[in-house]
């Protein structure tokens, strides 16, 4: 158990350095891209020596408050990342019952559904977190989809856990299981983001 627990903390750290690192070297070419093009140069010496000081401000913003009424990309990229590798086993799963292998659904099953579970939440929480840090008041797709998010994950827990009787927990099953929940909310993911960006 203690090895699967480190493997999983090994994935999370990975997962989370990557999407941070990558998220903060984009923040930065896109910044130092938008001040060498849109600035103007001063004759002042002031400017020049508070420039290095602005910098910086504006990243921290860029990174942990967004910027305008656009979404906070770090935790959205995070929170993308974990939801897909999350889901990466529904995907062998479907891939197993379209080739007829039932091999690839016993190894997920065995070692991939503890990922399903624990990513899933942790996805949530960080499209929760990438709601807080975003600004988007033309739309009200964002609070939409992490409601579909949260229905999906939280359906999922109900069934794991068997929280309701037996009837109810089919109904649910069926709703977690079915392909409109997710390609709803694959769509206003895709459209909101749009409209945001």
């Amino acid at each position: 158990m203690l090895s699967k627990i480190n493997l999983y903390s090994f994935f999370i750290i990975i997962i989370l350095g990557f999407a941070i690192s990558t998220n903060v070297i984009d923040i930065a070419i896109a910044d130092e891209h938008h001040e060498r093009h849109s600035s103007k140069i001063s004759d002042d010496d002031d400017d020049d020596r508070h420039s290095g000081k602005k910098r910086i401000k504006s990243a921290y913003k860029n990174i942990f408050h967004g910027k305008g009424d656009h979404g906070n990309e770090v935790t959205g990229q995070i929170s993308g990342w974990l939801f897909a590798i999350a889901n990466l086993t529904v995907v062998l799963s479907l891939l197993s019952k379209v080739t007829n292998i039932k091999q690839i659904n016993q190894i997920q099953k065995k070692y991939l559904k503890h990922i399903h579970y624990i990513f899933n939440i942790l996805a949530l929480c960080f499209v929760f977190i990438h709601f807080i840090l975003s600004s988007c008041k033309s739309t009200f797709l964002p609070e939409c989809g992490m409601l579909i998010m949260a229905f999906l994950i939280g359906s999922g827990v109900i069934i794991k856990f068997k929280i309701l009787p037996a009837t109810l927990q089919k109904w649910i099953y069926k709703l977690h299981t079915s392909f409109v929940p997710s390609i709803i909310l694959v769509s206003i993911i895709i459209l909101g983001h749009s409209m945001v960006d």
